[in-house]
């Protein structure tokens, strides 16, 4: 069942069976495995350059025993594009069948993320309340306030209401030689629950859980981390929860 498929190896796993359904017979070897584990963590990055923001867990040194951290929606369509991508390795040609699943997974991720990002049109700031619709308490606001909206990159995590999802921070990027994670502060806005999972040297891996009574649909996540060589690394995550698409009156980092 696709609600087992959890793990990098799992989809490396569904993608073998595809291609064994399209003529692959050769049981695969370990380096066989661990290829397509990396084509699958290159693939990602590739779909996140393009916009297709997919939650995924990149990690330095993929292994088949990772998270992969993706809602169940996308992954069957993630293995159907993997396996199209890797049959040639066995020297054949993906039949029409496979290329037509990867095509119509391709399709299915790009809709969705389309859709995600689809937003309200909201008035300008420049357009006026007209009589009556001033605030009660602030008369002098005769026009709309400017609206401050959601990035669009895929550094926004996304929850519905009521929903627990886990995430993964990695702080690799911004570490020298030999630096690691020595202490984690973490402050949420009122709508989230956290919890950590595990830590690595240089990453977090956590859990979020949108408050069911939640009606803000940008909630935040800050964290303050300790390097071993002492220094300080602030970072804030935005986390757009699913209640009714709209602007964030935040102000972002």
């Amino acid at each position: 069942m696709v609600l087992n498929l959890r793990l990098k190896g799992d989809i490396v796993s569904d993608a073998l069976s595809k291609m064994k359904i399209s003529g692959i017979t050769a049981p695969p070897e370990t380096e066989d495995t661990q290829l397509m584990i990396q084509r699958l963590e290159g693939m990602l990055y590739e779909l996140q350059e393009r916009g297709l923001c997919l939650q995924y867990n990149f990690t330095e040194d993929p292994d088949p025993a990772d998270f992969h951290g993706m809602q169940f929606y996308a992954v069957q369509p993630i293995s159907s594009i993997l396996a199209f991508r890797s049959v040639q390795d066995w020297g054949k040609d993906a039949p029409p069948t496979l290329t037509m699943q990867a095509r119509a997974g391709n399709n299915l991720i790009s809709s969705r993320n389309g859709a995600n990002k689809l937003r309200q049109v909201e008035f300008s700031s420049r357009h006026p309340r007209g009589s009556g619709n001033t605030q009660r308490y602030i008369r002098w606001r005769t026009y709309y306030p400017e609206v401050q909206l959601i990035p669009q990159d895929c550094s926004v995590l996304r929850l519905r209401v009521g929903e627990i999802e886990d995430f993964r921070i990695d702080f690799a990027a911004e570490f020298g030689a030999n630096e690691s994670i020595m202490f984690v502060g973490v402050e949420t806005s009122s709508g989230l629950t956290y919890s950590e999972r595990s830590r690595t040297a240089t990453a977090i891996n956590f859990r979020l859980q949108s408050q069911a009574s939640s009606q803000t649909p940008c909630e935040t996540v800050r964290f303050t981390v300790t390097v071993s060589s002492g220094r300080v690394i602030i970072r804030t995550l935005i986390v757009e929860v699913d209640t009714v698409r709209r602007e964030c009156g935040i102000n972002y980092p």
